[in-house]
């Protein structure tokens, strides 16, 4: 097929939707993202649609309308549904000053683009969502000489932004929080459960709640029980020998030195004479 050639689907496309595909090049606008998928959502054949929008947006009026940046985009009945980007405009200037010459986007520092795609929104619908609500400490006390024995449930009305949401909770599990509560130093109330989204009235389904301490209270800590004092071991069996004994020496003083003893003086005789010795005498 002839480039030059208008695809056979193109035509129909300006009869279905004359405010998005007009005949006349000064009335073109840019087209909404997406509208490839709107029109095979339409019944059209993807590939023909594909043929006929190259076509069609590779014109020399539709890169005008992008890069005058004062159209907007609009859809298939013609209503504007966006601007066109800054990028978008870039592009469009230079394919109308270098025709056949590829565009390269400018890129950011860590290789990252300048301007990344817009993609259309996707729209979805939630079912049922978890919450986790904190109470005011202040509407929880008043609960906490609440009578609880003996009933199924315990019933509660939390109100979150005017809004009333119903739940019951486990009477145990109630009583259980109104204790931690009592001996909490700053204590937090949380109320957990799903929300079905869907139900006519609100409230919070498996409902339970706890309470957490921010400041537990300073508790004097137990004093340690000191160990009990290891029995003597036995002492070990004998062969019948006795066993040995072993003497340490004791350390002595040093001697001191003793004077010189004196010569002995002789003994007198019973007879009144001197008695003899053999020791010369001394010399004078």
């Amino acid at each position: 097929m002839d480039p030059t050639t208008p695809p056979p689907l193109l035509a129909t496309l300006r009869r279905q939707y004359p405010q998005a595909f007009p005949d006349d090049p000064d009335a073109v606008m840019p087209l909404a993202i997406g509208i490839r998928e709107a029109l095979a959502a339409e019944g059209h054949d993807l590939e023909a649609v594909r043929a006929a929008l190259a076509h069609y947006t590779g014109s020399a009026a539709y890169q005008r309308a992008l890069a005058e940046g004062t159209k907007p985009r609009i859809g298939l009945d013609g209503q504007p549904v966006g601007p066109v980007s800054h990028a978008e405009r870039q592009k469009a200037a230079h394919y109308l000053e270098h025709p056949g010459k590829p565009y390269r986007r400018r890129r950011q520092r860590h290789g990252k683009k300048a301007h990344a795609r817009i993609l259309e929104t996707l729209h979805m619908k939630a079912v049922q969502t978890k919450l986790a609500i904190t109470l005011q400490n202040d509407s929880f006390r008043q609960s906490l000489d609440h009578a609880t024995e003996g009933a199924a449930s315990v019933p509660i009305a939390v109100d979150i932004n005017g809004r009333e949401f119903t739940a019951h909770l486990n009477p145990a599990s109630f009583r259980k929080a109104v204790a931690a509560f009592r001996e909490a130093g700053q204590p937090v109330v949380v109320v957990e459960g799903v929300v079905n989204l869907d139900a006519q009235e609100p409230r919070i389904d498996s409902a339970h709640v706890r309470v957490k301490d921010k400041k537990p209270p300073n508790r004097p800590k137990p004093q340690a029980t000191p160990a009990p004092a290891p029995d003597p071991k036995p002492a070990p069996a004998t062969s019948g020998k006795p066993a040995p004994v072993v003497t340490v020496a004791k350390s002595r003083a040093p001697a001191q030195p003793q004077p010189p003893a004196e010569p002995p003086q002789p003994t007198p005789s019973p007879l009144g004479k001197p008695k003899l010795s053999l020791k010369p005498k001394p010399k004078p």
